[in-house]
């Protein structure tokens, strides 16, 4: 998950009180804690500055001083598998996301049980000091959540398509604290229920929405008009799966609605792609012709109305015609 934003807007505290509606031990002591904040730095270049590196002059195992590491290794004993354990990238894109968080976006496509982080090469595992702390291999279980919060400016990255085809960008708007403005205290609904692996995956729905066919169709023809502009655009079958999970899991009481959450899915993970140059990406912001996103949602307004994304993609057209290029 990736929360974006304004500077202010309330990224990191959103994840501080997820865990706590979660019940998770926010302790300031890192061997009790199931929460980790991690402030990405500008100078990562690769997993190394992440995960850390083998000393080979001390043969030892140096763990990046982050303590994301030992966070990993606490949260794959047995004993707190059972435990839901929450890592938020601070800044996420400070740094480029495909380079230091490069085996993550291979390992977590892989089924459970198969996730696994390879600390270093398999012939240090008996020659290292500290081979018992650092195993060369880490296994992802589940029960670990991973949270990124960007900023979009001139000091950050733009996430590539292999790092947005995995994850929802959710963007938090400003409150009207012109009218809205109230202190309140969140999360504070007396005893907090301390939820565990097994009682989050029992949220997970797996049956698939009813009207898939119609969904699939509308994706389609998403897809085929971003492809007619460019062969790197469009929107692959993991996007399809993760549109069809997200809907699938939507809450039968009183919450967010089909047409609402549909629209978000079709913002959060197939417009963040849609950036460049007006010769290449114009086309798809008219009103009409055969690459127009515009056209694809009025075909399909009897899914939704996608007010979200037509705004989106008003505010991409106004990009284009003023300079040029939409991001």
């Amino acid at each position: 998950m990736i929360l974006s934003g304004l500077s202010g807007t309330g990224k990191s505290s959103l994840v501080n009180i997820y865990a706590k509606a979660l019940g998770l031990n926010a302790s300031a002591d890192l061997e009790d804690s199931q929460i980790l904040m991690v402030p990405v730095r500008p100078s990562w270049n690769d997993d190394a500055d992440l995960l850390g590196y083998v000393d080979l002059a001390h043969m030892v195992y140096h763990a990046a001083d982050s303590g994301f590491v030992d966070f990993l290794v606490r949260a794959q004993r047995e004993e707190n598998k059972n435990k839901l354990f929450l890592v938020c990238f601070e800044e996420m894109n400070l740094a480029r996301v495909e380079h230091y968080f490069s085996q993550f976006l291979s390992i977590l496509e892989r089924p459970a049980g198969q996730r696994e982080l390879q600390l270093y090469d398999k012939q240090y595992m008996g020659k290292l000091y500290n081979a018992a702390d650092y195993p060369f291999r880490i296994e992802i279980g589940s029960n670990v959540k991973f949270i990124g919060t960007v900023n979009v400016d001139e000091t950050t990255f733009h996430f590539s398509d292999k790092v947005l085809d995995r994850a929802n960008v959710i963007e938090l708007a400003v409150l009207n604290y012109a009218t809205e403005w109230e202190d309140k205290s969140f999360a504070a609904i007396g005893k907090t229920q301390i939820w565990s692996t097994q009682d989050y995956e029992k949220l997970l729905a797996k049956d698939s929405v009813s009207n898939e066919l119609e969904l699939r169709a509308l994706l389609w023809d998403v897809h085929c008009a971003l492809q007619s502009l460019s062969s790197k655009y469009g929107a692959g079958p993991r996007v399809v799966k993760s549109v069809v999970k997200y809907l699938s899991n939507l809450p039968s009481e009183e919450g967010l609605s089909f047409e609402d959450a549909l629209d978000l899915q079709l913002a959060q993970r197939v417009l963040t792609k849609l950036r460049g140059v007006e010769s290449v990406v114009g086309p798809a912001l008219r009103e009409d012709g055969e690459s127009s996103l515009f056209a694809v949602l009025e075909k399909h307004k009897a899914l939704s109305p996608f007010a979200r994304c037509r705004a989106i993609l008003a505010q991409k057209k106004k990009e284009i015609e003023s300079y040029g290029y939409c991001s």
